[in-house]
């Protein structure tokens, strides 16, 4: 087997739990912009912590983890280097041997970077930046945010950072790298072969039980999860679940099918 062949057992993703902006966020499109106070515009995106509740979604994945996956043992333990993404690894509450340190804090995790419309309301932003909020709602995958990072920009950070680290350091080991849910769906689009169409029709309302929710956990494996005896060259099955309330999420073992398309496909448009 050549190097290139090489790669883990099981990669384990988990999205930090709630935040401050996920309030301020989630009020805002419900209208409400009394969050985006001088103190929280001033507040730099790696600095937001976990609010209450998103301190108990946290301890949930833990238990979650620790009851499903190896009683949450890993061989590599990769954190973003984002202050909500550092409390969640620490509530997970994975097991470490005595005095011996398990995380490492890898900045390529971090969340996606939204240049100067960080902070910002949407409105505040298509009243600054016209020509680039229109041009976003062409090609939102694309096109990057002023000083910031497109969601493709993100794909290829996800693949030759964290992707490529587990599989140089983990050889048939298990990984777990806790991170930002843009990342999550990066990290979808690499290990599964999504195209652009297929992501937008997973992230989308209409498909509630794909969203990412807060501390949602995504697990890939080569391991036939119905005959743990049968080991895939490829990573050949996923799980996506949101461990404090399981009707959020699919939870049962899906194989990964990467699409193929044929000449006449690619003429027609895919």
């Amino acid at each position: 087997m050549v190097d290139s062949e090489r790669r883990p057992q099981t990669i384990v993703f988990v999205r930090h739990g709630q935040s401050k902006a996920n309030v301020v966020l989630q009020a805002e499109k419900e209208g409400d912009l009394s969050g985006y106070t001088p103190e929280y515009r001033g507040l730099a995106n790696a600095d937001m912590e976990l609010t209450e509740t998103g301190i108990q979604q946290a301890l949930a994945a833990g238990a979650w983890i620790r009851a499903h996956i190896n009683e949450g043992y890993f061989d590599g333990y990769y954190v973003s280097s984002f202050r909500r993404a550092q409390q969640t690894a620490g509530y997970l509450q994975l097991p470490e041997p005595e005095n011996e340190a398990i995380w490492n804090i890898r900045d390529y995790l971090r969340e996606q970077s939204w240049g100067y419309f960080d902070s910002l309301p949407r409105h505040e932003r298509d009243e600054l930046f016209p020509q680039i909020a229109e041009q976003r709602q062409r090609d939102r995958l694309h096109l990057a945010p002023l000083g910031g990072e497109s969601t493709f920009d993100l794909v290829f950070r996800t693949k030759i950072g964290i992707i490529q680290t587990l599989y140089r350091e983990l050889v048939d080991g298990r990984g777990i790298a806790v991170s930002h849910g843009n990342l999550l769906w990066a990290a979808r689009i690499v290990m599964e072969g999504l195209t652009a169409a297929m992501y937008e029709e997973l992230d989308n309302i209409d498909n509630p039980l794909d969203k990412m929710q807060n501390c949602q956990i995504l697990q890939y494996t080569r391991v036939d999860p119905h005959n743990p005896q049968h080991v895939a060259r490829n990573f050949s099955w996923m799980r996506s679940v949101c461990p404090w309330d399981t009707s959020l999420s699919r939870n049962e073992w899906q194989e990964i099918k990467r699409p193929k398309f044929t000449n006449a496909q690619l003429l027609e448009g895919v």
